[in-house]
């Protein structure tokens, strides 16, 4: 049995390669997830880099961040919209940059002619 470490934790890698190798990758993060307490992208990554490169986590003991104090969403959620299941940028201040870039383009495409 090949076993690598993660967070002070042994994981049996040859469980997590044979579920991977049987497709069941999901089951394999799961079990990542449950074994480590990590979130799930970080679960995810794991497996991901387990599936890239089976030998990834040997050799030394790893460590998964799982820091979550400082939000990943802003608390002020009046500078954004949802679309779906995203948080897009109000694409009304895209629109603004567009026009401030443009207007800066036109002002030095006169300076420029100006100066000829």
């Amino acid at each position: 049995m090949s076993t690598i470490i993660i967070n002070n934790t042994l994981i049996n890698k040859t469980k997590l390669l044979l579920l991977i190798a049987k497709g069941k990758k999901l089951q394999a993060i799961k079990s990542v997830r449950d074994q480590l307490n990590i979130g799930l992208k970080e679960s995810k990554d794991i497996v991901d880099r387990l599936t890239n490169n089976p030998d990834y986590f040997d050799g030394k003991p790893n460590f998964i961040s799982t820091d979550l104090s400082s939000p990943l969403i802003p608390e002020d959620f009046s500078q954004f919209q949802k679309k779906g299941n995203h948080i897009i940028d109000d694409p009304s201040k895209t629109k603004n940059y567009v026009i401030l870039i443009l207007l800066i383009s036109l002002i030095t495409m006169m300076v420029l002619y100006i100066q000829k």
